[in-house]
């Protein structure tokens, strides 16, 4: 069967990631733990999740936050 019909990348993800599911199932009993955990491909975004903030945002405040650090805005001024 399969030499006529190859894997397709999401189902190989699916059944490893119910492998390891399945594994880690016996190990642990945690009730909020479900394949989707370990699947390798980003699941899809849900309708009530906020949206990921602007990655330039978000390195100019982990940049504020250095010691000693000084920001400075687009045309070259300090912030």
């Amino acid at each position: 069967f399969y030499c006529t019909h190859y894997f397709q990348d999401t189902q190989l993800d699916m059944h490893f990631s119910g492998l390891m599911y399945a594994v880690l199932s016996l190990f642990f009993c945690d009730p909020d733990m479900h394949p989707a955990d370990f699947s390798l491909f980003a699941p899809e975004a849900e309708e009530g999740q906020a949206e990921t903030p602007d990655e330039n945002d978000v390195l100019m405040q982990k940049a504020a936050g250095l010691a000693g650090g000084v920001r400075f805005g687009e045309e070259g001024r300090r912030l």
